[in-house]
């Protein structure tokens, strides 16, 4: 249903939008080559993405266990470059790139520059279900940055799961041959 204030926050999206593209200019729109090492993600995104990991597994969570101090940006890079569908990579690029000048224009800053406490206070914005497209991209990047997050062993041991086909290892540790040799002695066909 269609109200005063649904309408008035669809134009600011959409003012906003149409500002970021005039203010920031076509080039923003264009992705950064990948940084040396690097997968699919520019060395800013590498940091932009251990700075979101950081607000989304901060310290004192319910969770107990924080992404401070863990290196999650290179394995966000391999999966989301390496073993997610293609399609992925630019859309996450795209949504973290809106991220980084979302801040920028609403706090004067860019995402990874902010203080924790701050990141924190974007991310929760960005969790509220009061701006669809806001939302629906905050959903995507905490699933794709979780991903990561949930594969480490330190936070497996923390929530007391403990992986069968993959205990002790990193994301992508099992490699395609072994997953086809698995599935053939399973009688699947190879």
């Amino acid at each position: 249903m269609f109200t005063r204030r649904r309408i008035i926050q669809a134009s600011t999206s959409v003012l906003a939008a149409a500002a970021l593209t005039a203010g920031i200019g076509f080039e923003a729109v264009r992705l950064a080559p990948a940084a040396p090492g690097s997968s699919c993600l520019s060395a800013r995104e590498l940091v932009l993405v251990q700075a979101l990991a950081e607000s989304l597994f901060p310290p004192g969570s319910p969770l107990g266990v924080t992404a401070v101090g863990m290196d999650l940006a290179p394995e966000v890079d391999e999966l989301i470059g390496d073993r997610l569908d293609p399609v992925v990579t630019p859309v996450f690029r795209h949504v973290l790139q809106a991220l980084d000048d979302g801040t920028l224009l609403s706090r004067g800053t860019r995402f990874a520059d902010l203080p924790l406490e701050a990141r924190i206070e974007v991310i929760a914005a960005w969790a509220e279900p009061g701006v669809l497209a806001r939302r629906i991209m905050y959903d995507a990047l905490r699933t794709i940055v979780g991903m990561v997050f949930f594969c480490r062993p330190e936070v497996n041991a923390v929530v007391g799961w403990s992986p069968a086909c993959a205990s002790q290892t990193r994301l992508g540790a099992i490699s395609t041959s072994r997953l086809a040799s698995s599935y053939a002695a399973a009688g699947g066909v190879q």
